[in-house]
């Protein structure tokens, strides 16, 4: 019989498979979220087809008693899974104690990776929101909120249930001539949720305020039809509770639109609504008249907002329906300036145009076996200037005798908000480039084109996109306090677009400049601290890229081999898979020497990267 200790809670008793994952054997692999490309992941054990068939008997609870007398695996295998398995996640532990409103929630939680479920739950139940308006857009966004785990909720709203609003609201013919808020409260009431009911019509801020402590509101749902309510509200509550959350929206009989509000982008959408109010005349005739599909799209996103700002899986702000078009979009702001460019060419076109494949694609294929093998469709003709020159060179020139030592020691991470280094970044470009950069410049901070952390499952890495000759700036850093470093280094990015195209000029000029930004930098603490990130980056980058390149170049010249023998000798043993983690990081299969131009930048700046860490030091 197996013994098995579970070491992070003695006390449980059941044991279940996470199905919620999705799991699958295939090729003798074991495969979690099987069915989605973009978290598909392979357990690596031994016999998998045994201990898939445990996880086939596990689909339902099975005892610790039961576990312990499956035969098919030693007793060290069992043990070690078992262990293994519960402190991932991946078996569920609770013997049924997950309250019955929560449950179908739970399953999405406990599949989604890095998220805590009791704690995202927890944090649900906390949440405190107010609802302006329970109308087509409020009352089927109390839903669900209720069926989101929501246990406070606050309704505001003068109007009796009317005959007319029974075709598109969350109401029945029984309600009519009700307070509609009276009717929620009625049609939850066993539900384990509080709900506060105001039945007035509120015509100011400072009229919510006397109404609602808003120190312990974390949303505010403003869903009524008073245009000049709402831009009072967003005047006023983002100065005085900053950490509060306004989740607006609107519709017209085809479209439906709902967006998050929050101290740093209402500006920029009051500026937006103010013009869309003053290009309205008399000469418009509008009607209130939301049908069924507007009123559940906003019982699907208000909660969905929600969800993703609480779980920090999406930065997701915008919504908008179509139901003429089948247009439908949800995500953040940056997404919906490509959502509005596919929008305009597939009515422009009719048809969408991709890029032409150059005869490089797929130059570069991986398996078990090697590292990489050469394509027959290879067309070194399409290699640039800088390829080829690089390519002259001595091969393995300039690589250290000794890889193990390369590594730096870590840096004590130092954190600084981006909007901190603005004003000196922008008197920087303003004594270094024209009076069209800087104002350029500016409009990237001031038009909010710049999305810091993305999601926990957004693209790791820092880019610069452009859409309609406009820049959008995402920097995902994943928490590692280099954020203002890298807005710094994609503004440059930014600035260089306004000289030309050439990626190798593109960032070595960005480098350059940042170095001597930072040399510049007021505040000598801040200044310091980012040389140190910056030095850092380049010194844990630099001899990944070198390893890279030269890689590259052993393919293209044929001296793979020798490569390989090269890097064993240097590296030592063991390092294969340090080598293929390398190659599958920065390879790119359609582009050879993506990373090269990384690499000259280092290069050309090296002096003045060595003068820099003299001053930080």
């Amino acid at each position: 019989m197996t013994e098995i200790i579970l070491k992070q809670d003695t006390n449980i008793s059941r044991l279940q498979l996470n199905t919620s994952m999705i799991w699958e054997i295939k090729d003798n692999r074991i495969l979690f979220y099987a069915t989605d490309y973009e978290l598909c992941r392979t357990l690596n054990v031994e016999n998998p087809r045994e201990v898939f068939r445990l996880f086939q008997y596990l689909q339902k609870p099975r005892t610790i008693e039961d576990v312990k007398q499956y035969s098919r695996l030693s007793a060290v295998q069992l043990r070690s899974l078992v262990n293994y398995m519960c402190k991932k996640g991946y078996f569920k532990t609770e013997d049924g104690n997950v309250d019955s409103m929560d449950l179908r929630l739970s399953h999405l939680l406990d599949a989604l990776p890095s998220i805590n479920r009791g704690k995202v739950l927890d944090e649900f139940h906390q949440l405190k929101i107010v609802i302006i308006g329970v109308g087509t857009m409020g009352s089927y966004a109390t839903d669900g909120l209720v069926k989101l785990g929501i246990n406070e909720l606050t309704l505001i709203d003068p109007d009796r249930v009317e005959a007319k609003n029974i075709s598109a609201q969350n109401y029945t013919s029984n309600d009519i001539g009700s307070f509609k808020v009276d009717c929620l409260a009625s049609k939850y009431e066993a539900e384990p949720v509080d709900l506060y009911k105001h039945k007035i019509m509120l015509n100011s801020y400072k009229e919510l305020n006397e109404i609602v402590d808003l120190r312990k509101i974390d949303y505010l749902i403003t869903s009524d039809d008073d245009y000049q309510l709402n831009r009072d509200i967003w005047s006023h509550v983002f100065t005085e509770f900053p950490r509060i959350k306004c989740v607006t929206g609107g519709y017209s009989l085809f479209k439906s639109s709902a967006f998050v509000l929050s101290k740093n982008n209402w500006k920029k959408y009051r500026t937006a609504m103010d013009r869309a109010q003053k290009s309205l005349s008399s000469a418009i005739i509008l009607s209130n008249d939301g049908t069924i599909f507007n009123a559940m799209m906003y019982g699907l996103v208000i909660p969905k907002l929600i969800f993703d700002d609480v779980t920090g899986i999406e930065k997701t702000t915008t919504a908008t329906f179509d139901y003429l078009q089948n247009n439908f979009f949800l995500g953040n702001m940056h997404d919906f300036e490509y959502y509005k460019d596919f929008k305009k060419n597939k009515q422009k076109n009719n048809v969408l145009f991709t890029k032409q494949v150059s005869c490089t694609q797929n130059w570069f294929k991986r398996d078990q076996v090697k590292i990489g093998i050469l394509n027959d469709n290879f067309d070194r003709t399409q290699l640039t200037t800088h390829e080829n020159l690089y390519i002259g060179e001595q091969t393995f020139e300039g690589l250290p005798n000794n890889l193990k030592d390369l590594r730096p020691n870590r840096l004590i991470t130092f954190s600084v908000k981006p909007e901190v280094v603005r004003s000196s970044l922008m008197k920087y470009i303003k004594n270094h480039f024209s009076n069209k950069i800087f104002t350029d410049s500016n409009r990237v901070f001031d038009n909010d084109l710049i999305l810091v952390d993305p999601g926990i499952y957004g693209v790791r890495r820092n880019y610069t996109e452009w859409t309609n000759d406009v820049p959008l700036i995402y920097i995902n850093s994943e928490g590692q306090g280099t954020e203002a470093l890298e807005v710094i280094h994609e503004v440059f990015h930014v600035i260089f677009n306004h000289f030309g195209n050439d990626s190798y000029e593109h960032e070595s000029f960005v480098l350059k400049n940042t170095i001597e930004f930072i040399n510049s930098y007021p505040d000598l603490k801040i200044g310091k601290n980012l040389g140190r990130q910056l030095i850092k980056q380049y010194k844990d980058s630099y001899i990944d890229f070198k390893i890279v390149a030269e890689l590259e170049k052993s393919i293209v010249l044929g001296e793979q081999n020798s490569f390989l023998t090269w890097f064993s000798n240097a590296a030592g043993n063991g390092q294969e898979k340090q080598l293929l983690k390398l190659v599958n990081q920065y390879v790119e299969q359609g582009h050879p020497f993506f990373t090269l131009r990384y690499l000259l930048a280092y290069e050309e700046n090296k002096k003045e990267l060595e003068t820099l860490e003299k001053w930080c030091t």
